[in-house]
């Protein structure tokens, strides 16, 4: 039983809230933030540096077509996974014991930046304007 000032109400009798899921709730919040991207790719930013989101799909769709994307993305994850040991093996080699967590964000710079060399590397000319 719950009380509430001078009366008293059980919780079979309390308006009962409508609840979101939460499923709902992260799927709104994904194309709020694509229709954000995308706005904000079009009218602030230069398409260099942030492409639209509708030019990444278009370029998705072509890449698909020509038969290139899981080539493309098979490249990539080599890369990434090449610039993780690496830097995995230099923030191991020189870090000490102790500092476990510099070795971690040592090697993630590593791998980051190697990522986002081959990113530059192996995308298309044709696929950025």
């Amino acid at each position: 039983m719950v009380m509430t000032g001078s009366t008293s109400r059980t919780t079979s009798q309390m308006p009962r809230r409508r609840k979101v899921p939460g499923a709902w709730i992260s799927a709104a919040s994904i194309v709020i933030g694509l229709i954000i991207w995308e706005i904000a790719a079009r009218l602030f930013i230069d398409p260099f540096f942030l492409p639209p989101v509708s030019a990444i799909f278009m370029g998705a769709v072509e890449l698909v077509q020509r038969g290139l994307l899981f080539n493309h993305i098979a490249i990539s994850l080599f890369r990434i996974l090449t610039g993780f040991i690496l830097g995995s093996v230099a923030a191991i080699s020189i870090c000490s014991e102790s500092s476990a967590a510099t070795a971690i964000t040592l090697s993630m710079c590593v791998s980051w930046a190697w990522s986002i060399a081959a990113i530059t590397r192996t995308t298309e000319p044709s696929l950025l304007t």
